[in-house]
């Protein structure tokens, strides 16, 4: 059960760095690239104590 949680959160690092680098790439600012991190995560976090259940990534069940 933990080594999920703990590639869980690797993976959701991931996704983050990925998301870090095609805005860098996009020419972003750095200050704004980490903002928009902080605010997804921030987003996540009061979603998933909402719903009182685990993250669930909707995106890769979309067609």
């Amino acid at each position: 059960m933990a080594k999920e949680k703990i590639l869980r959160l690797k993976k959701q690092q991931v996704l983050f760095q990925i998301s870090k680098l095609r805005k860098k790439a996009e020419g972003k600012h750095t200050m704004l690239v980490l903002n928009n991190i902080k605010c997804k995560m921030v987003h996540r976090i009061f979603t998933v104590i909402q719903r009182k259940s685990n993250f669930v990534n909707l995106h890769k069940f979309a067609a």
